[in-house]
């Protein structure tokens, strides 16, 4: 289990400057920015395409924790591998709890 936890860490975090840092991923950092510089915190998230319609603002307040230890746009990244190693995880563990050991492995 260990052995596959570590892989999966290591795929999500073998070439980080692979991951693009755009305008899109820039404009994900400001809401998180403004939280901590101005005090704003969002009581809505993006707006969705081109309706009227808005996500929660869930990943300011999910990201947030990341940004307050450090600003650099990677510790975004490590923290994105963080909750994808743990849903890594949870996968192992729930198709184990259902099938068996073979068919978790399989299965992370």
């Amino acid at each position: 289990m260990l052995l596959l936890l570590c892989l999966a860490f290591y795929l999500r975090l073998e070439r980080p400057g692979l991951i693009r840092f755009n305008a899109d991923q820039a404009s994900h950092f400001d809401p998180i920015y403004s939280m901590i510089s101005d005090g704003v915190f969002p009581l809505v998230g993006y707006d969705v395409g081109f309706t009227n319609a808005f996500l929660g603002p869930i990943q300011f307040y999910l990201f947030l924790l990341p940004t307050l230890i450090s600003k650099h746009p990677y510790s975004h990244l490590v923290f994105s591998a963080i909750l994808n190693v743990s849903a890594v995880f949870l996968c192992y563990q729930l198709t184990k709890e259902f099938f068996n050991k073979r068919v978790s492995v399989i299965a992370t």
